[in-house]
């Protein structure tokens, strides 16, 4: 089910949504809901293929499309939902939020380290290709080790797939070919990517150490009444995890 339960909070409590990153789940988000408190009423979504075998989409439209119809099963109240991403997560989340208010429900947008690419540079392909492969290889194997490797950039494509799913942690074996599924069809979807306008509430959190140093100025021409907040010493994966997500929770909370 695309749609889960992340925490169960108060019945009065503020209702959050976390969208998938790149790697499909929502697991990434756990410190955050935690640092968030027990009151809150958390809920995730899963891009589809990732916990079955299902055909994974990659179109973001319709990615967001099957989203809803996932939501209108919540009875949103008018006010009071938080959308939340990072990473890729923040592109469903802000498509979302559009949509959402549209429809006449207000909501909080959240993007924590979410790029924006505004057209396709043709000069940017070899820094695409690399990217690419660290954060296949991080997401499976835990890290960017084996696609750092001097002698991993001579091989061919299909040999690098093959040497980071030698190297996946445990736990993915079991559901590797569907994490590969779901991560390339994600990664398709990010490069056709085109942003809404959203006037809503929003905050985009940047990571001190981001590779994504543009992003929040192209949000900004996108989501008309965004603050941004600087993350301390977090870089782009740690910045949703312990310590740091104690600032993001500050800024939300108060």
């Amino acid at each position: 089910m695309p749609l889960e339960i992340l925490q169960k909070g108060s019945p009065h409590g503020a209702v959050y949504v976390f969208f998938h990153a790149i790697s499909g789940g929502v697991s990434c988000y756990q410190a955050l809901i935690g640092s968030l408190g027990p009151k809150i009423n958390a809920f995730g979504l899963t891009a589809t293929g990732r916990n079955s075998d299902d055909i994974p989409v990659d179109s973001i439209v319709e990615q967001v499309d099957q989203h809803m119809a996932h939501l209108s099963t919540l009875e949103l109240a008018s006010s009071g939902i938080c959308l939340v991403g990072w990473c890729m997560g923040g592109l469903l989340a802000q498509h979302i939020a559009a949509r959402l208010e549209r429809k006449g429900v207000t909501c909080r947008l959240v993007l924590i380290d979410t790029n924006l690419v505004l057209e396709t540079c043709p000069s940017r392909a070899p820094e695409l290709e690399r990217l690419y492969w660290h954060s296949l290889s991080e997401i499976v194997t835990g890290s960017t080790a084996t696609a750092q490797r001097e002698n991993f950039w001579t091989l061919s494509d299909s040999e690098k797939r093959n040497e980071i799913s030698a190297a996946a942690l445990s736990f993915r074996k079991p559901t590797l070919s569907n994490l590969l599924r779901v991560f390339d069809a994600n990664w398709r979807a990010t490069q056709t990517f085109s942003p809404l306008h959203f006037h809503g509430p929003s905050l985009f959190f940047e990571a001190e150490d981001t590779p994504y140093a543009e992003a929040a100025a192209r949000w900004s021409g996108y989501c008309h009444s965004l603050q941004i907040a600087r993350v301390t010493g977090a870089t782009h994966r740690s910045v949703i995890e312990d310590p740091f997500v104690r600032q993001i929770t500050d800024s939300l909370t108060h």
